[in-house]
């Protein structure tokens, strides 16, 4: 690549993540049994969302639909396929595929402000955000990390000052996952990554 393509890219990365309007994720309203100290969550059934779809298929639906919701974002159209391609590796590292339930498509669990609709983690007593389709999932897991506790990494591999890998590594040391990434963990997603970079080129 030139080197003023470079700097163009650096400088889009940098424009979009300036004006991207941070916001939190939200959900749709229900009423539960499970008290927050702001409102209550309903638990739904437990739903295997990967299971039975083939990968590529699940591939296709998925990167179309982080890349409606990036457009959703103002993200510049550049800049799409390489972030689509990063968000996606990181669910597929995340959940294997098969183990997405309910449409969370990387595990988010619920906090207090959550508003929408949980359910029980397999082999858990813990709870996880529901989601009622697939772009919901992907809308609040792109809100989540644009937000402002992970919009800065997501700004860096924006504008090319981290690679794929780096801001999937610096994304769980900020604490999307409760534990550091082995370097097995890196050797993973940059397999996936390297996949999906041959199904999805741009």
């Amino acid at each position: 690549m030139k080197r003023e393509t470079e700097f163009g890219l650096i400088a889009l990365g940098v424009a979009w993540l300036a004006s991207r309007m941070f916001v939190r994720a939200s959900g749709s309203s229900s009423t539960t049994t499970i008290p927050n100290g702001i409102g209550a969550w309903r638990i739904v059934p437990t739903v295997n969302t990967g299971r039975g779809i083939p990968s590529a298929q699940f591939d296709r639906e998925h990167y179309a639909a982080i890349t409606r919701a990036l457009v959703a974002h103002n993200t510049p159209a550049s800049l799409r396929p390489k972030l689509a391609r990063a968000m996606l590796a990181q669910m597929i590292s995340e959940t294997g595929r098969l183990g997405e339930w309910n449409h969370n498509v990387s595990n988010i669990v619920q906090n207090r402000a959550w508003r929408g609709d949980v359910f029980v983690l397999p082999g858990t007593t813990g709870t996880e955000r529901a989601y009622p389709s697939l772009q919901a999932g992907v809308d609040d897991y792109v809100n989540a990390v644009t937000n402002a506790s992970h919009g800065g990494i997501l700004g860096d591999l924006a504008a090319g000052t981290k690679t794929e890998a780096e801001w999937y590594v610096s994304l769980r040391r900020e604490g999307w996952s409760t534990a550091a990434p082995t370097d097995a963990d890196v050797i993973v997603y940059n397999n996936i990554l390297a996949r999906l970079r041959a199904e999805f080129p741009g």
